[in-house]
């Protein structure tokens, strides 16, 4: 336990160091993300911060290989989320074609998703869905879409790394413990997104940009699928503890589509952005979804975890709220560029 501890806080230090050195480097190189009519913030940030995080995640995965902690087989699944942030760090570069870019990241899920197959059957509302090539394509589908949603959600300081350091802990919480490995992989990332987030909460001095919360998602889909085969955690469960995410992205793009707006243009109608907009204050948002997770979220996950065939009912459950909150602060709905004008993160 006090050699975890030691490991966490001393690749914090390292990740706020390397993450000062990388903010620098990008101010003398003018890497910044230039504030628009959409942005949530006023003054040009150094961009593509979170490719530190996945400089020393590379160093750990290829250590362990080297030292025999890993198969080759493991070598290259652990990669995929590495290709995944690399889309995103060229895309912060050069801007991708949409088309083009959800494709590299199709691409790249169904290799992680066939390394993983066959997969535990589904159960949607004591149905079970056995067939191994439409559980293999509903994985895909719902992972690339987790990838984007996960970058669209990025929007706010701190809402991506807390986001993901919250899954990491609600999932240790919840599933049986994992091997020496794979917890010095999960301490490892866990600890260099804090030292990134000293640098990004509760002001945005650099942002994680494409690279770093496409990687970040990548790996929490990475998780969710290893511990759906090899430790029977359900699906629904994975869906309740991300649901203020996926609940935001998801109704919002539906409320687009059916006021027939330009849906797959940029916008900043999520829930989220709308809130920190109102409420002039980015930690207030963060605070709120972190508050929602710890005190809603994780039983509810918890309940479906143990109940056998009641999770997509505690889906719901824990949905509906959401939902809720969505239609009240008016997500998705079309906003004049005065409405969309940007607030310093605080």
């Amino acid at each position: 336990m006090m050699s975890n501890l030691l490991l966490f806080v001393a690749i914090t230090v390292i990740s706020f160091v390397l993450v000062a050195c990388y903010r620098s480097v990008a101010i003398r190189n003018s890497w910044f993300d230039i504030p628009n009519h959409r942005s949530s913030h006023r003054e040009m940030t150094p961009r593509s911060g979170g490719l530190v995080i996945l400089i020393m995640y590379s160093v750990l995965i290829v250590f362990q290989f080297f030292t025999d902690q890993l198969k080759v087989s493991e070598l290259t699944v652990l990669a995929i989320p590495l290709g995944i942030g690399l889309v995103g760090f060229i895309d912060d570069t050069v801007t991708l074609y949409p088309g083009f870019r959800f494709l590299a990241y199709l691409i790249l899920v169904a290799i992680l998703v066939v390394a993983f197959s066959p997969l535990p059957p589904l159960n949607l509302w004591g149905y079970l869905v056995e067939n191994r090539w439409i559980i293999s394509f509903i994985y895909i589908l719902a992972i690339a879409w987790f990838v984007n949603l996960f970058n669209f959600m990025d929007g706010i300081n701190g809402i991506a790394g807390g986001q993901f350091i919250y899954l990491l802990a609600a999932s240790l919480s919840l599933l049986p413990a994992v091997h020496a490995p794979q917890l010095t992989l999960m301490i490892v990332i866990a600890a260099s997104v804090t030292g990134f987030l000293c640098w990004n909460f509760p002001f945005g001095k650099v942002f994680l940009g494409d690279a770093g919360s496409t990687f970040l998602a990548a790996v929490l889909a990475l998780l969710m699928l290893y511990t759906v085969k090899f430790q029977g955690a359900s699906p629904w469960m994975w869906i309740i503890l991300c649901a203020c995410f996926v609940v935001d992205t998801g109704y919002t793009l539906v409320f687009r589509i059916f006021t027939r707006q330009v849906w797959y243009k940029p916008h900043a109608s999520h829930a989220y952005q709308i809130l920190a907009r109102r409420w002039s204050s980015h930690s207030k948002v963060v605070v709120l979804i972190m508050l929602v997770n710890i005190l809603w979220l994780w039983p509810l996950a918890w309940l479906a975890k143990v109940s056998a065939d009641g999770g997509m009912i505690w889906c719901i459950v824990a949905c509906l709220p959401l939902l809720g909150i969505c239609w009240s602060v008016g997500a998705g709905k079309r906003m004049p560029l005065d409405k969309t004008a940007s607030i310093s993160g605080k």
